[in-house]
């Protein structure tokens, strides 16, 4: 008995023991997986993934409603599509996705005439400033800083908005990047990083929009820009000028009194819906108008049409005119005539005539 009991337990504790490392096997497994696709992820990070195409998709919605109403005189939406596209430069004639790049990203930055990083990304006081135009803002959450932050040559599987550190090797090296420096001028460093973001990432955005998108791309985007508050978008801190660490991102401060790009797109956009409504209630308006009118007018023709019996009017000679009888009158004045001379009745025959004429 003794036996078969500790021969029982054995099996228990074995059994167990097997489960638990099953369990852990598979445990193990799990883990295993885990960090594989932890690894892959991270290899393959896309910085400002979200907010690139959320922008991107604006811009290229935003290009095929301007190509759309360009030519249309005073319309407030043409307007807002321009500040959108161009910001405070404007722009005239059809957009191509080879759009040429401001001027003002050419000149030397620096703190005194607020045209750095520093400012053109995470100020709201410089001509330039976040909001002005979603091309800008592009630029800003698109082109790396300081050592190439937050790619560079050492992560050859990792992206900024798409685009592998190779996109801005050609400008000496990506590892210098644009920043605003720590000097007292606060002067601006690889500036010529903003070219190749141009025409690799901001040009692309203008290809192949769908103008009917664009509210529902704008909805998106104002969405993300409003549920973060007083953080920046994109990969960065603080004022987003570029320095390693605080690179690639915008900030658009809530209390900044200049209007943002999306905001005034935002309002064209609605008073463009309500001008449509209005223009539409007036079409219908002036269809009914016009059906009420055109029945109207189809009923007095319906009656014209139709033949009337017309009384004959004996009219009495005047002014002394006369006219010659007809012979029916003839013969009847006639026939009374004779009546009336000797004063008998008329005869039969004189009846069926006069009969047979008044038929």
């Amino acid at each position: 008995m003794v036996y078969v009991l500790t021969y029982l337990f054995a099996l228990s504790f074995y059994f167990r023991l097997g489960c638990w490392m099953v369990m852990m096997e598979h445990v193990i497994m799990i883990c295993f997986m885990g960090v594989m696709v932890m690894r892959a992820t991270h290899s393959e990070t896309d910085h400002n993934e979200e907010a690139h195409k959320l922008l991107c998709s604006v811009l290229g919605a935003a290009v095929a409603k301007y190509n759309e109403v360009k030519d249309e005189e005073s319309r407030e939406l043409k307007i807002a599509l321009g500040k959108t596209i161009f910001g405070n430069s404007g722009g005239s004639g059809r957009i191509h996705s080879n759009l040429p790049m401001p001027e003002n990203y050419n000149t030397e930055g620096d703190g005194k005439s607020k045209n750095n990083r520093k400012y053109l990304c995470g100020a709201c006081d410089g001509e330039t400033h976040p909001g002005i135009s979603a091309t800008h803002d592009l630029v800003c959450l698109c082109t790396p800083g300081q050592m190439g932050w937050p790619i560079s040559s050492t992560k050859q599987n990792e992206k900024l908005c798409g685009k592998n550190q190779s996109t801005w090797v050609d400008v000496g090296s990506v590892e210098k990047g644009w920043y605003t420096g720590w000097n007292i001028e606060e002067k601006d460093s690889g500036r010529d990083h903003i070219k190749k973001t141009w025409v690799g990432i901001v040009n692309e955005c203008l290809k192949g929009g769908d103008a009917s998108n664009l509210e529902k791309a704008l909805k998106t985007f104002v969405t993300k820009v409003r549920g973060i508050g007083e953080d920046p978008l994109g990969k960065g801190k603080s004022d987003c000028d570029g320095k390693l660490g605080f690179a690639a991102c915008v900030l658009y401060h809530p209390r900044c009194a200049k209007n943002r790009w999306w905001e005034e797109l935002e309002n064209s956009i609605q008073k463009d819906k309500e001008k449509a409504e209005r223009e539409k209630s007036k079409a219908v308006e002036e269809g009914e108008k016009l059906k009420t009118y055109n029945e109207a007018q189809a009923t007095p023709q319906i009656k014209a049409r139709t033949p009337q019996p017309t009384p004959r009017v004996s009219q009495s000679p005047q002014n002394g005119e006369t006219h010659d009888l007809p012979i029916e009158e003839k013969l009847i004045a006639n026939i009374t005539a004779t009546h009336n001379e000797d004063g008998s009745p008329l005869t039969m025959p004189q009846w069926l005539i006069l009969a047979a004429l008044l038929i």
